[in-house]
């Protein structure tokens, strides 16, 4: 791991902007968790992440269902009376 030093200045906000140029290693939309050591600033990619149902396209869900339904025991199924009209008001 290199280290070299650059200076920033932050906006009238406080705020500090890491450009691509100065931290490439960064990945674009990746939650970081910031850590003060002393007077250092150090950034970490978080370790959690979003849980699937709050990320997941239609298709990433279409395709986690359908490996659900795949890995199911085979069932006996409904006979056609459990699903006739009649044995509804039964």
């Amino acid at each position: 791991m290199s280290t070299s030093a650059v200076k920033v200045k932050t906006d009238e906000n406080g705020n500090v902007l890491l450009t691509r140029q100065l931290a490439p290693e960064l990945e674009p939309n990746t939650v970081y968790t910031v850590e003060r050591q002393g007077k250092a600033i150090r950034l970490e990619p978080a370790t959690t992440t979003e849980p699937f149902w709050k990320t997941a396209t239609h298709e990433e869900w279409v395709k986690a269902v359908q490996e659900l339904l795949d890995s199911l025991p085979p069932g006996p199924g409904l006979s056609d009376w459990a699903v006739s009209r009649d044995s509804i008001y039964d």
